[in-house]
């Protein structure tokens, strides 16, 4: 027995699905004709849980359709894909210089590049064969066989009809095909005003492309440059992309990551997402992802085409499409159709790092006219003061002085409880700045009967146990006076009695798992503070989420995940309440805003930080919310403390940075006093915390 003849299909839409049909329904007498078995042994298409209406599980899958001509498994490949270049062509240089047999349906690949390959094809000695329309959806019976039966012989009037109207026919076709030939070869094929080509691209995606690989040849070399897209530009651009080893995909949810790309394109429906955090470093082109043809030849039938015959206006407009590629608009023939406002379109922007732009001017990409971004406040020369501090903390307290405090709150009584993160412990701190105790340690360095370390993974020494903390970042104290710590390198939260004995613990150090993980799981939690139920709000930095619970440790409910939008964050660093209103507010540090939210965590509003644009591990900023609204802000960057009101414009600001009793050095944390009347403020850079007076 002959050995059977085994063929891949590459592309799966209605042709391609046609084909598997034909073959299977007709096997037996194809193979007659043939004098050998024929068998679909592999198929390729972009997505394989698309129901195509044919069962696929005889055949084997290939997601990279350009191997199939080097599969040992495959004699003749079919393409049914599409595109004069790309995947088409990659697929079929591939075939042919794997010495395969090729068929094609791809008028337009054949046009640009076809003597190219039917040279390579003879050099191979290797078949290659162009069909205009390789499959058709099979009827009641097919087509050979009615044929062979006679049942297309002598039918009626067809056969005078058809001698007559030939000779008619026959000049209107040759001059409809010497100008179709002369349109693919010197006209782009792929654009919308192509009546009878399928255009799933456009020019303007290959001119995307070509300035991208202009940029990374003048920038890193190759195509070694960072492409950051979304899911709405995947497709055409996820085959391009293969070319670019470090291109990211992004999906609908923009990440800090993907935005800090020397190039990132995003489509319509996340431009609203994108856009407020592009303006400032990128520059911006908008180009047509895709631009169908007018399709209106699918779905025909005798009456429709016969209605277009018949009316004038319908004939008149055919015409000018055939004849001008000029359109009039269907729903009123007396207006032509405005093609920059093509209705089958999409578009996709192209954002350039603005750094970038000086070595593109060629290219024509301008930079986008200056605009102050929208809610920025700005700190005007007027605004800032020289506020001196009322009292500095920064003597020995138990035995040692303050080693780089990050946070602070203020206890019902008026006392100061400070996070002491470099000595790894608590210290309270009465109304008018008197020690009253401090608790905690890191590895048991102050307890009496010097405990040892514990260090299972010889990693370094660990201070895990009850009442020890890693680095911790935040403190809260509520009504009662416990107080409640995030020891930050350990992962969880830890309560205090008000005299500073330990209560209980909660949470591991862990990642989450992404949006609406496990609660449980704490990756360097910092600030902490109670909403106005007395329920504990916790930032998760690095899980990139706000997490609340009730005062026994029980989850009650969380929001954000990674990402640039609205109720997301990167690296959000403290967490406070507006005691106006209940609303809670979120340091998004790395956004380089504050997210404002409901009190059921529901996102509300944002505004601007830009001091916040650095990513050092000490740039920590902090938030807390005075008595009327009024929101104070840390910039360890700058070493100020900038007051907002509850809009986001720059009330004033006071300090920068220096060792006076004016300036700061690091400021993280900070929280108001009860009365409102002064902010205390964790100076890490300088080792001390200092209280100012609030100022109108």
């Amino acid at each position: 027995m002959a050995q059977p003849l085994k063929i891949a299909l590459a592309g799966l839409g209605t042709v391609g699905a046609g084909v598997i049909r034909l073959v299977e329904a007709n096997r037996a007498l194809i193979e007659r004709r043939a004098g050998r078995p024929i068998q679909i042994t592999v198929v390729s298409a972009r997505d394989r849980r698309k129901d195509r209406g044919v069962d696929l599980a005889p055949y084997a899958w290939e997601d990279d359709m350009v191997i199939l001509g080097e599969r040992e498994d495959v004699d003749v490949v079919v393409e049914m894909v599409g595109g004069a270049d790309g995947p088409a062509l990659a697929l079929a240089r591939t075939t042919i210089e794997a010495g395969k047999a090729l068929v094609t349906a791809n008028k337009a690949m054949i046009a640009h590049h076809g003597l190219k390959l039917a040279a390579k094809a003879e050099d191979k000695r290797v078949a290659l064969k162009f069909e205009a329309a390789v499959a058709a959806k099979a009827r009641d019976r097919d087509p050979l066989e009615l044929y062979e039966a006679g049942a297309l012989e002598g039918a009626g009037t067809w056969p005078l009809f058809r001698w007559l109207t030939l000779p008619l026919m026959l000049p209107w076709l040759l001059l409809l095909t010497v100008r179709t030939t002369y349109m693919l070869n010197y006209i782009n094929y792929d654009m919308a005003t192509e009546f009878l080509v399928y255009a799933h691209a456009g020019p303007d995606v290959k001119r995307a492309l070509a300035e991208i690989d202009t940029i990374s040849q003048r920038t890193v070399g190759d195509r070694n440059i960072v492409v950051a897209y979304d899911d709405e530009s995947s497709w055409p651009l996820s085959w391009y992309m293969r070319q670019y080893p470090n291109a990211k995909f992004y999906g609908a949810n923009p990440t800090a990551d993907a935005m800090a790309a020397p190039v990132v394109i995003v489509a319509d429906a996340n431009r609203a997402k994108v856009e407020p955090y592009m303006a400032r470093d990128y520059v911006k082109r908008t180009y047509r992802q895709i631009w169908w043809p007018e399709m209106e030849y699918f779905n025909l039938t005798p009456d429709r085409i016969w209605g277009a015959i018949a009316d004038p206006a319908q004939r008149d407009r055919l015409f000018n499409i055939i004849a001008f590629r000029k359109y009039k608009d269907p729903a009123d023939l007396t207006k032509w159709r405005d093609l920059s406002q093509w209705p089958y379109r999409k578009e996709f922007d192209m954002y350039v790092r603005r750094d970038l732009a000086p070595m593109i001017w060629d290219l024509n990409v301008l930079p986008m006219a200056e605009q102050a971004p929208v809610n920025v406040p700005v700190i005007l020369p007027e605004q800032l003061r020289s506020v001196e501090a009322s009292a500095v903390y920064a003597a020995d307290y138990g035995g040692l002085p303050l080693l780089q405090p990050r946070a602070v709150a203020v206890g019902p009584n008026g006392e100061r409880v400070i996070a002491d993160t470099g000595n790894h412990r608590v210290v309270v701190l009465d109304a008018a700045g008197n020690y009253v105790r401090s608790f905690g340690s890191y590895c048991n360095i102050n307890d009496p009967t010097n405990t040892p370390c514990t260090d299972p993974d010889g990693d370094g020494p660990l201070a895990t146990g009850d009442g020890q903390f890693n680095e911790p970042w935040g403190v809260a104290v509520d009504a009662s006076g416990n107080i409640y710590v995030a020891d930050t390198w350990n992962g969880r939260i830890q309560v205090f009695g008000p005299d500073g004995a330990f209560q209980r613990k909660w949470g591991t150090f862990a990642i989450s798992g992404g949006e609406g993980g496990d609660p449980n799981a704490l990756f360097g939690p910092r600030g902490v503070a109670f909403d106005m139920d007395g329920n504990l709000l916790v930032a998760d930095t690095g899980n990139k989420r706000v997490v609340r619970f009730r005062p026994i440790g029980e989850y009650v409910d969380q929001v954000g995940a990674g990402g640039v939008v609205a109720g997301r964050f990167e690296e959000p660093t403290d967490v406070g309440v507006d005691p106006t209103n209940g609303t809670i507010l979120v340091a998004d540090s790395w956004n380089g805003r504050i997210q404002r939210f409901g009190s059921d965590l529901k996102y509300q509003s944002e505004f601007a930080v830009p001091g916040w644009a650095g990513r050092d591990i000490y740039q920590k900023p902090s938030l807390a919310v005075g008595v009327d609204g009024t929101i104070f802000a840390t910039d360890p960057a700058t070493g100020q403390v900038v007051a907002y009101d509850p809009t986001g414009q720059v009330k004033y600001a006071f300090g920068g940075a220096g060792t006076g009793t004016n300036q700061l050095g690091l400021p993280n944390g900070i929280r108001v006093d009860l009365a409102g009347a002064s902010v205390v403020v964790a100076d890490g850079g300088n080792n001390r915390v200092m209280v100012f007076p609030v100022t109108q």
